[in-house]
């Protein structure tokens, strides 16, 4: 009686040589008497990643369930493109007591076989890098050239032609990039350009509607003015999708320009004109800035107006009863429930006393990175088929918890007062009343942790100093604060004002 066997294809682009339907024939020929094909697995896409196999997942899956006792392979290189992969999966197949067979492979068994097999995984995954490394010299010597090597999606405004191997200009297309150019420039936004553009009933290329990124690809793209782009997107490693790249270089390109370099600066002068330094806390005058959440809804406490603290919930449409409070008010509630701490603590008179343990800072980050190391072999061993969720689950607790107690760990020591740090608490009233707000800021977060608050009631967290009689979690009870009372108010003295 033959054995239940499945038959595993791919290959990596649609023009690839070895076609499913070649490796299907050669499979079917050559395959061992013993056996009989039950199931087919098949993927269009490179070995490089085994989570983005959808037929190599789900062979694995029927595997585990027995459905089969064996798999067929083309070449061992049709189903592992990388040394560790393959041995994740043939580990799990072994466990699942399915057999493996390459067809173009000699047969090798034993420890000597697997081997074998194991340096040839490595083998197939120095093949595929030193391929991809080919490919980018030979794209990048083209681009240099001035030759198009966008790949398939060419942009708004050009085709490609294959017989002259190069983009050519569309007219129809030509003109709503024109426009595009037109709009921005009359706007000055983004945003203004793709609301223009969406009213007018235009759609990008490829069937959606403008917005304000799509504007923006347009704007900035060198490759309207006859230029070409290298290197502006590039894979990282870890990441699904290429980022940008400010460092990318631009190429003389062959393709007709669709606007002129003066419209081209002035759109790019724009741009530039636009571009906002990034907001800095450092600059508010507010000291519980990014200090916050609201203990109703998790919400991130901000700033509103007129000098207000409220709950983000109307922004995040989480369930919330959207409270706000007095800046002045919250602000003096949490200093003096700092106050309070440090009049009840027991400061010792000299900073010997509680000096930070030195000498473990290192232990603590390396410790903490292997940590890390172990949970991204164990994500990377559970997407590879390893283990159960339950096991996966099991196993990333257990690490977790020794994470959170060695962050614990190492947030107690870090926070423990130095001698700077021991003088300011020592005379922290004083000092608080000689510091602008920056420097109140700073030293309020050298204490307090976090603060969380409904509107009613906050509880404020503070940090670890290790000192006796010193409490982590404070609460006040807060009186209330009728907000449209004190709108009404200030509506009638502004009326009396003006008589």
């Amino acid at each position: 009686m033959r054995k239940p066997a499945a038959m595993y294809i791919r290959r990596s682009t649609d023009r690839q040589e070895n076609s499913p339907e070649v490796q299907r024939s050669v499979i079917q020929e050559r395959l061992p008497k013993d056996l009989e094909i039950v199931a087919t697995y098949e993927d269009t896409v490179s070995g490089k990643f085994m989570d983005r196999r959808p037929g190599l997942m789900q062979m694995l899956r029927d595997a585990e369930a027995g459905k089969f006792e064996a798999v067929v392979f083309y070449k061992y290189d049709r189903a592992f493109r990388n040394g560790e992969e393959q041995a994740v999966i043939l580990g799990k197949l072994k466990r699942a007591g399915v057999s493996v067979h390459s067809i173009l492979d000699p047969p090798w068994d034993g420890p000597a076989g697997n081997l074998i097999v194991g340096i040839l995984g490595y083998v197939n995954q120095f093949e595929r890098e030193l391929i991809g490394e080919r490919v980018y010299q030979t794209n990048r010597h083209l681009a240099q050239q001035g030759r198009w090597t966008g790949g398939r999606r060419v942009p708004l405004g050009y085709s490609y032609n294959r017989v002259l191997k190069q983009l050519v200009v569309d007219p129809e297309e030509a003109k709503v990039v024109r426009l595009v150019f037109r709009l921005y420039l009359e706007c000055e936004s983004a945003y203004g350009a793709a609301k223009r553009l969406r009213e007018m009933g235009h759609v990008t290329k490829y069937g959606n509607p403008w917005t304000c990124e799509a504007v923006r690809d347009v704007v900035t793209n060198p490759l309207y003015i006859g230029k070409l782009r290298w290197g502006y997107r590039r894979a990282v490693p870890g990441m699904r999708y290429r980022p940008r790249c400010a460092d990318f270089e631009v190429f003389d390109g062959q393709q007709e320009a669709i606007v002129d370099e003066e419209t081209f600066a002035r759109a790019q002068a724009i741009r530039a004109a636009r571009q906002r330094a990034p907001r800095s806390s450092a600059a508010s005058p507010h000291l519980l800035t990014n200090l916050g959440r609201c203990s109703i809804c998790g919400s991130t406490i901000a700033t509103g107006r007129p000098h207000r603290y409220r709950c983000q919930s109307q922004v995040t449409g989480r369930d919330c009863t959207h409270w706000s409070r007095k800046q002045s008010y919250l602000e003096n509630t949490v200093y003096m429930l700092v106050v309070t701490n440090i009049r009840q603590s027991e400061l010792p008179q000299h900073y010997q006393a509680v000096q930070r343990p030195r000498g473990q800072a290192r232990d603590y980050e390396r410790e903490l990175a292997r940590l890390n190391a172990q949970l991204d072999r164990q994500m990377a061993a559970y997407e590879g088929g390893a283990y159960t969720l339950e096991e996966f689950r099991a196993r990333r607790s257990v690490i977790e918890e020794e994470k959170r107690s060695l962050l614990r760990e190492m947030e107690a020591a870090k926070c423990r007062l130095g001698e700077e740090e021991f003088e300011a608490l020592k005379n922290f009233e004083a000092l608080w009343e000689r510091l602008d707000v920056v420097g109140r800021r700073r030293l309020l977060r050298s204490l307090v942790d976090r603060f969380e608050c409904d509107g009613s009631v906050m509880r404020v967290y503070f940090r670890d100093l290790g000192i006796a009689g010193w409490q982590t979690v404070m609460e006040n009870h807060l009186v209330r604060d009728d907000y449209f009372r004190y709108w009404r108010e200030a509506r009638r003295e502004v009326a009396a004002a003006r008589g």
